[in-house]
């Protein structure tokens, strides 16, 4: 900026001078040489008029590659005057340094973007005062099932329930809510917190799919309680079943009864040892289930062991005309599990599938596994007599059943393994039209 304070000081010294010179000339009555002075002073002053306005120009020019963030912006310094060289080199290093922080910032907020899309957790940004969405990041997506948001009234429009407690939930409060996403309950964990940026406040929103911790945390329980009520039938019980056996061989030994309440006795005897025993049968069939608790994990074919399934259930599926199918996209789809463990689980869901198709008239039973971006599916789909609203949630629950010789130990045993598997299964049926039930496995990483 020398220069250009040089060169505006010699104008302006130069200005004067030719001020006084003229108009002393003007006073020797030297007229001629007068008005060339006045002359040269208007020649000086409309030079200081276009260089101020050369530079208002540049300054301009400037301004507006700010304003825009035009960065690339190079002001050329070959064919300048001197006097301005020193303003556009200037103007091109805060050009470089506004350049390098926006370049940062860029990748600073990649790298955020990044770390944000391959975390599971939901995160939603939205203005509190227009409901305008400013970010929502991938997994968020994949939890509410909706590709894109502009605006939270997009979210009225399909879920209102999940609007209202987005738009409710208080700053620094948690909220666990359900919601009907692909034809299965989700339980969501959204934590709320707000901040104010120069002109507007948002909210920012953490969403959890914690479908999987309370399915855990419900199967641990289960165990605990049953453990106990293992632990306390077999203990009470089978000295019940001993005493009573011991009692049935005295009165046996004594081969004549001598009244009608002698048999009355043996009868109820023969009661109490019946049931102890089946109490004990109970007991050891929960035992069997919760003995599971280690895998042999490996690499398994989804087609391979789909067709040991098929070696295995064709000739029950055949005589019963029933409509079987396999399907595994792409073939050489690979899970990690414990191929003993799954397959009993495919026998488990086949033979639930076989009870509800008695009554169906043209029967089918279709297995499809798919991969994708998440993880991989296989679906188990019947078009039988399917499952009421009313128990749906009840299915997984140890010992439930609505058969008449069931123990409710099938799916069950079906939930325990996926949960290993750090999988899940989940039900879609329409009471009267059918059942789906899906396995959900991550990917072979």
């Amino acid at each position: 900026m020398t220069k250009i304070t040089t060169y505006i000081a010699l104008s302006c010294l130069l200005l004067v001078l030719a001020a006084g010179a003229g108009t002393w000339l003007f006073l020797q009555k030297h007229y001629l040489f007068s008005i060339g002075c006045f002359l040269l002073i208007l020649f000086i002053a409309v030079k200081i008029i276009f260089f101020y306005k050369k530079i208002d120009k540049e300054i301009a020019e400037f301004s507006e590659a700010i304003h825009y963030k035009d960065f690339t912006r190079y002001f050329n310094l070959a064919a300048t005057p001197s006097h301005l060289k020193p303003l556009r080199q200037s103007f091109n290093n805060i050009n470089q340094v506004f350049k390098q922080l926006s370049r940062e910032k860029e990748l600073h907020a990649q790298y955020l973007e990044k770390m944000l899309a391959l975390i599971n957790t939901g995160i939603l940004a939205y203005n509190t005062a227009t409901e305008e969405v400013q970010w929502m990041n991938e997994a968020l997506k994949k939890i509410i099932q909706i590709p894109y948001i502009k605006n939270l009234k997009g979210i009225s429009k399909r879920d209102p329930i999940l609007y209202d407690n987005i738009t409710t939930l208080l700053p620094g409060e948690s909220k666990l809510i359900e919601t009907q996403q692909q034809n299965t309950k989700t339980k969501i964990l959204i934590t709320a917190t707000t901040f104010k940026t120069a002109d507007s406040t948002q909210k920012l929103l953490v969403f959890q799919n914690i479908n999987h911790v309370v399915e855990e945390t419900e199967a641990k329980a289960w165990n605990s309680l049953l453990n106990v009520m293992t632990h306390e039938i077999m203990n009470s019980v089978a000295p019940i079943s001993s005493l009573a056996d011991t009692l049935l061989q005295n009165y046996h030994e004594q081969q004549t009864f001598n009244n009608e309440k002698d048999i009355d006795v043996i009868t109820g005897i023969e009661t109490i040892k019946r049931r102890s025993d089946g109490l004990l049968r109970f007991a050891q069939v929960y035992r069997n289930l919760n003995a599971i608790q280690q895998l042999k994990k490996g690499p398994i074919s989804v087609q391979r062991i789909l067709e040991h399934i098929d070696l295995l259930m064709r000739p029950t599926l055949n005589a019963k005309n029933i409509d079987w199918q396999i399907s595994v996209h792409p073939i050489d789809l690979i899970v990690l599990g414990d191929n003993d463990l799954l397959e009993q689980v495919f026998i488990n869901l086949i033979t639930n599938a076989l009870e509800a198709l008695k009554c169906t008239q043209e029967p089918l039973l279709h297995i499809k596994a798919e991969q994708h971006e998440d993880g991989t599916t296989i679906k188990v789909i019947d078009n039988g007599q399917g499952i009421d609203e009313e128990i749906k949630d009840k299915i997984f629950i140890p010992f439930f059943t609505t058969k008449k010789n069931g123990n409710g130990i099938g799916l069950s045993l079906c939930k325990q393994i996926m949960l290993l598997h750090k999988g899940d299964i989940q039900v879609h049926s329409i009471s009267g039209k059918g059942s789906i039930f899906t396995l959900y496995f991550n990917n072979v990483t």
